[in-house]
Protein backbone atom coordinates (compact mmCIF):
# COMPACT_ATOMS: atom_id res chain seq x y z
CA UNK A 1 0.00 0.00 0.00
CA UNK A 2 1.57 3.85 -0.62
CA UNK A 3 2.44 5.65 2.13
CA UNK A 4 1.46 8.91 1.47
CA UNK A 5 3.28 9.95 5.03
CA UNK A 6 6.41 8.87 3.41
CA UNK A 7 5.76 10.70 0.27
CA UNK A 8 4.92 14.15 2.00
CA UNK A 9 7.63 13.71 3.86
CA UNK A 10 10.11 13.27 1.02
CA UNK A 11 8.29 16.18 -1.26
CA UNK A 12 9.02 18.65 1.67
CA UNK A 13 12.83 17.34 2.16
CA UNK A 14 13.08 18.25 -2.05
CA UNK A 15 11.60 21.44 -1.36
CA UNK A 16 13.22 22.70 1.22
CA UNK A 17 16.89 23.32 -0.59
CA UNK A 18 14.70 25.86 -3.48
CA UNK A 19 12.51 27.65 -0.17
CA UNK A 20 15.71 28.33 1.55
CA UNK A 21 17.27 29.46 -2.05
CA UNK A 22 14.49 31.62 -2.32
CA UNK A 23 14.38 32.52 1.56
CA UNK A 24 17.90 33.93 1.50
CA UNK A 25 17.34 35.54 -2.51
CA UNK A 26 14.37 37.56 -1.01
CA UNK A 27 16.10 38.53 2.45
CA UNK A 28 19.82 39.57 0.49
CA UNK A 29 18.17 41.84 -2.21
CA UNK A 30 17.87 45.82 -1.64
CA UNK A 31 14.52 46.59 -1.66
CA UNK A 32 15.28 50.22 -0.66
CA UNK A 33 14.11 52.15 -3.93
CA UNK A 34 14.99 55.62 -4.94
CA UNK A 35 12.22 57.82 -6.73
CA UNK A 36 12.63 59.59 -9.73
CA UNK A 37 11.89 63.28 -10.45
CA UNK A 38 9.71 65.14 -13.53
CA UNK A 39 7.98 62.73 -15.18
CA UNK A 40 7.57 64.00 -18.54
CA UNK A 41 4.32 65.34 -19.53
CA UNK A 42 2.77 66.18 -23.23
CA UNK A 43 0.65 69.16 -24.11
CA UNK A 44 -2.44 67.84 -22.51
CA UNK A 45 -0.98 67.98 -19.07
CA UNK A 46 -1.04 63.95 -19.02
CA UNK A 47 2.37 61.94 -18.18
CA UNK A 48 3.46 60.57 -20.52
CA UNK A 49 4.04 56.50 -20.77
CA UNK A 50 7.46 55.14 -22.57
CA UNK A 51 6.28 50.72 -23.29
CA UNK A 52 4.62 50.16 -19.58
CA UNK A 53 6.81 52.74 -17.34
CA UNK A 54 6.34 56.58 -16.65
CA UNK A 55 8.91 58.56 -18.89
CA UNK A 56 10.98 60.55 -16.42
CA UNK A 57 13.48 63.91 -17.30
CA UNK A 58 16.49 63.44 -18.36
CA UNK A 59 19.77 65.90 -17.46
CA UNK A 60 21.08 67.52 -20.34
CA UNK A 61 22.88 70.77 -21.89
CA UNK A 62 26.39 71.94 -21.03
CA UNK A 63 27.37 72.05 -17.55
CA UNK A 64 29.85 74.38 -17.27
CA UNK A 65 33.66 74.85 -18.07
CA UNK A 66 36.74 73.21 -16.36
CA UNK A 67 39.56 75.13 -14.61
CA UNK A 68 41.48 73.63 -17.84
CA UNK A 69 38.83 75.25 -20.35
CA UNK A 70 37.39 71.92 -21.16
CA UNK A 71 33.17 72.47 -21.50
CA UNK A 72 31.35 69.41 -19.88
CA UNK A 73 28.02 68.60 -20.97
CA UNK A 74 25.40 65.86 -19.99
CA UNK A 75 27.48 63.28 -21.78
CA UNK A 76 29.80 63.51 -18.48
CA UNK A 77 26.53 62.13 -16.59
CA UNK A 78 26.33 58.71 -18.76
CA UNK A 79 27.77 56.08 -16.15
CA UNK A 80 28.28 57.93 -13.47
CA UNK A 81 26.79 58.76 -10.10
CA UNK A 82 26.49 62.37 -9.90
CA UNK A 83 26.06 65.04 -7.06
CA UNK A 84 25.77 68.52 -8.20
CA UNK A 85 26.55 70.77 -5.02
CA UNK A 86 24.31 74.03 -5.54
CA UNK A 87 26.01 76.02 -2.29
CA UNK A 88 23.80 78.46 -1.02
CA UNK A 89 22.88 81.81 -0.50
CA UNK A 90 22.31 84.07 2.56
CA UNK A 91 24.86 84.98 4.83
CA UNK A 92 28.88 83.95 4.64
CA UNK A 93 28.42 82.13 7.86
CA UNK A 94 25.48 79.57 6.31
CA UNK A 95 27.86 79.75 3.35
CA UNK A 96 30.95 78.27 5.15
CA UNK A 97 29.31 75.75 6.89
CA UNK A 98 27.76 74.29 3.44
CA UNK A 99 30.95 74.36 1.75
CA UNK A 100 32.30 72.28 4.79
CA UNK A 101 29.31 69.97 4.72
CA UNK A 102 30.44 69.27 0.86
CA UNK A 103 33.97 69.04 2.14
CA UNK A 104 32.41 66.19 4.22
CA UNK A 105 30.17 64.52 1.67
CA UNK A 106 33.48 64.06 -0.32
CA UNK A 107 35.44 62.60 2.47
CA UNK A 108 33.04 60.41 3.50
CA UNK A 109 31.58 59.09 -0.76
CA UNK A 110 35.63 59.66 -1.91
CA UNK A 111 35.98 56.10 -3.07
CA UNK A 112 32.72 55.35 -4.25
CA UNK A 113 33.33 53.84 -7.46
CA UNK A 114 32.32 56.35 -10.43
CA UNK A 115 30.87 58.83 -8.03
CA UNK A 116 31.84 62.35 -8.60
CA UNK A 117 30.55 65.99 -7.21
CA UNK A 118 30.21 68.85 -9.46
CA UNK A 119 30.70 72.11 -7.36
CA UNK A 120 29.86 75.55 -9.35
CA UNK A 121 32.45 78.56 -9.48
CA UNK A 122 30.57 81.20 -8.70
CA UNK A 123 33.34 83.68 -10.41
CA UNK A 124 35.29 82.00 -13.23
CA UNK A 125 37.06 78.59 -13.43
CA UNK A 126 39.17 77.89 -10.27
CA UNK A 127 40.89 75.07 -8.92
CA UNK A 128 39.11 71.85 -8.43
CA UNK A 129 37.30 71.52 -5.40
CA UNK A 130 38.66 69.29 -2.26
CA UNK A 131 38.31 65.74 -2.13
CA UNK A 132 38.07 62.95 -4.55
CA UNK A 133 36.09 63.11 -7.28
CA UNK A 134 35.15 66.80 -7.13
CA UNK A 135 35.24 68.78 -10.31
CA UNK A 136 34.74 72.74 -9.98
CA UNK A 137 33.28 73.99 -13.18
CA UNK A 138 32.32 77.75 -13.83
CA UNK A 139 28.76 78.36 -15.43
CA UNK A 140 27.75 81.35 -17.27
CA UNK A 141 26.36 83.42 -20.53
CA UNK A 142 25.77 80.59 -23.42
CA UNK A 143 25.91 77.71 -20.93
CA UNK A 144 23.05 76.09 -18.88
CA UNK A 145 21.45 77.82 -15.71
CA UNK A 146 22.31 74.97 -12.96
CA UNK A 147 18.65 75.90 -11.42
CA UNK A 148 16.79 74.99 -15.11
CA UNK A 149 18.60 72.11 -16.45
CA UNK A 150 18.27 70.51 -12.10
CA UNK A 151 14.50 72.16 -12.08
CA UNK A 152 15.03 73.91 -8.69
CA UNK A 153 12.61 76.52 -9.30
CA UNK A 154 9.93 74.27 -10.78
CA UNK A 155 7.54 72.26 -9.10
CA UNK A 156 8.04 68.29 -9.71
CA UNK A 157 4.04 67.35 -11.10
CA UNK A 158 4.25 64.16 -9.19
CA UNK A 159 5.09 65.36 -5.95
CA UNK A 160 3.72 68.97 -6.30
CA UNK A 161 7.34 70.20 -4.41
CA UNK A 162 9.62 73.26 -5.15
CA UNK A 163 12.96 72.49 -3.96
CA UNK A 164 14.43 76.16 -4.09
CA UNK A 165 15.90 75.04 -1.06
CA UNK A 166 18.41 72.37 -1.75
CA UNK A 167 22.06 72.46 -1.97
CA UNK A 168 22.82 69.25 -3.74
CA UNK A 169 20.65 67.20 -6.59
CA UNK A 170 21.72 63.77 -6.78
CA UNK A 171 21.72 62.54 -11.17
CA UNK A 172 22.25 59.14 -11.81
CA UNK A 173 24.26 57.38 -14.77
CA UNK A 174 21.08 57.52 -17.05
CA UNK A 175 20.70 61.74 -16.30
CA UNK A 176 17.48 60.93 -14.00
CA UNK A 177 17.12 63.33 -10.88
CA UNK A 178 17.11 60.75 -8.35
CA UNK A 179 17.34 63.07 -5.43
CA UNK A 180 17.10 66.83 -3.69
CA UNK A 181 19.10 67.65 -0.21
CA UNK A 182 19.70 70.37 1.69
CA UNK A 183 23.12 69.71 3.33
CA UNK A 184 22.87 72.35 6.33
CA UNK A 185 19.49 69.81 7.39
CA UNK A 186 21.19 66.81 9.21
CA UNK A 187 18.79 64.52 8.01
CA UNK A 188 19.05 65.29 4.69
CA UNK A 189 22.56 64.94 4.82
CA UNK A 190 22.78 61.26 6.15
CA UNK A 191 19.53 60.83 3.42
CA UNK A 192 22.10 61.82 1.15
CA UNK A 193 25.22 59.32 1.72
CA UNK A 194 22.67 56.59 2.03
CA UNK A 195 21.20 57.34 -1.17
CA UNK A 196 24.67 58.19 -2.93
CA UNK A 197 25.66 54.74 -1.54
CA UNK A 198 22.00 52.88 -2.45
CA UNK A 199 22.81 54.10 -6.20
CA UNK A 200 26.18 52.69 -6.43
CA UNK A 201 25.26 49.18 -4.72
CA UNK A 202 22.62 48.81 -7.57
CA UNK A 203 24.94 50.03 -10.00
CA UNK A 204 27.51 47.37 -8.89
CA UNK A 205 24.95 44.62 -8.75
CA UNK A 206 23.58 45.42 -12.18
CA UNK A 207 27.27 45.15 -13.82
CA UNK A 208 26.90 48.82 -15.06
Amino acid sequence: MFDFRKAGMLIVLLALPAFFFLFLRTCTTNHYGLPYFHPLTDSTGRVVINGQDTAYYQVYGVLGVTPGGDTINYRALIGKISAFYLGGGGDGEKKDRLSEDRKRLAEILGNEKDFQILERAEEGPGENGEGAGVIRVATGPGLSSWENILKIDEKDSAEGTLYESSSLVLVDGERYIRGYYDLSDTEDFDRAVAEIKVLSYQKKIAGK
